[in-house]
């Protein structure tokens, strides 16, 4: 999963957008849980993770 999560692979844009879609489930599954325990760190570097994702995502798509 570390390969997943750095990126380290080649794969076609097709998986490529799976892997992205569940990284971004992953990490709002994280942020719901870091609204719940109100922890503000936690809910930042989640916000950071999830703006990256969407980055790559757009990227991927072109």
């Amino acid at each position: 999963m570390e390969k997943v999560k750095n990126g380290n692979y080649k794969q076609p844009n097709g998986d490529q957008i799976g892997i992205i879609r569940l990284e971004i489930d992953y990490e709002l599954a994280t942020l719901f849980e870091a609204m719940q325990e109100n922890d503000t760190d936690k809910k930042q570097t989640t916000l950071d993770k999830l703006e990256a994702l969407r980055e790559k995502w757009l990227m991927v798509k072109e």
